[in-house]
């Protein structure tokens, strides 16, 4: 004989107003309640569909000696869990010059701003999964809401208790792990990051057999990140704040010869020489 939970179709609620976790009341046998059948709720109505909106516009132009191409984009896009989000703008410019009949000039740009709010999930008491996949059938998370509703709802996951000015966290297991709708909304992880990649490169042709080309780019971004956990969290009772500001930088340079010659009507060479260097830097 196994012994667990009882069948959901051997319960009904008893009533009962005070009690934080339903409104219907407490679980009891059937014949010693109301007569209320117990429900059975899906979980996974937690989740909503994500959205992704992208644009972009794009011009470009010039003569026979320079032309130039622009481009500017926006990406939105919301989770599949409520109050998950991401933005991003990026603005790019690109120019290829001829300056004379020995010299051409290569220019290029991009700027990227991006971040949003990203929700806890794995195997931890603090993200959305473990009060998931962890709550009975007939336990409502979002306590007659569901999705994004029930996370804009603190009724949803909070419940008062008498005589403490904090409240309690309404879960399945009364805070051991949290209900997934308080981790959406009340534990932020936001991250914001910009970043610039530009290249300038110059060519200049010796002769018809020769080109000699030196070119610098730099990658440099900021990763601005700022994790919060709220008071009578599952994992930070008492509340959690992380401040991160990475910053990062890499350049790189070379300078490179190229050629060929024709020896022979049968026979030819072609060679490159030159230098590149890296340089990483944690700013």
């Amino acid at each position: 004989m196994i012994l667990g939970e009882p069948a959901i179709s051997t319960l009904e609620f008893d009533g009962a107003t005070d009690y934080p976790f339903d409104s219907n009341g407490r679980l009891v046998p059937v014949g010693t309640g109301n007569g209320q059948a117990a429900n059975a709720y899906d979980h996974y109505d937690f989740f909503k569909t994500g959205v992704l909106q992208e644009n972009n516009f794009s011009v470009s132009g010039g003569s026979e000696k320079v032309q130039f191409r622009g481009n500017i984009g926006r990406l939105t896009q919301t989770g599949i869990s409520p109050n998950e989000e991401f933005d991003r703008n990026t603005f790019r410019a690109d120019i290829n010059a001829q300056l004379d009949d020995k010299f051409d000039l290569e220019l290029s740009g991009q700027y990227s701003e991006s971040g949003g709010n990203r929700v806890q999930r794995g195997s931890n008491i603090s993200g959305i999964m473990l009060g998931l996949i962890r709550s009975t059938p007939t336990f409502d998370n979002g306590n007659g809401l569901t999705g994004q509703d029930a996370a804009d709802n603190q009724s949803s996951y909070f419940y008062d208790i008498a005589g403490q000015e904090l409240p309690g966290q309404r879960s399945y297991r009364d805070g051991i792990y949290n209900n997934p709708y308080f981790t959406v909304a009340q534990n932020k992880n936001l991250d914001d990051v910009s970043r610039f990649i530009g290249k300038m490169a110059l060519s200049y042709k010796i002769n018809d057999e020769n080109t000699l080309k030196g070119s610098l780019s730099v990658d440099k971004y900021t990763d601005v990140r700022k994790s919060g956990f709220n008071l009578i969290d599952a994992s930070f009772g008492e509340g959690r704040v992380l401040n991160d500001n990475i910053s990062n930088q890499d350049l790189n340079w070379n300078l490179i010869l190229t050629g060929s010659k024709q020896i022979s009507e049968d026979l030819g060479v072609s060679y490159l020489a030159g230098y590149d260097g890296y340089t990483n830097k944690i700013l």
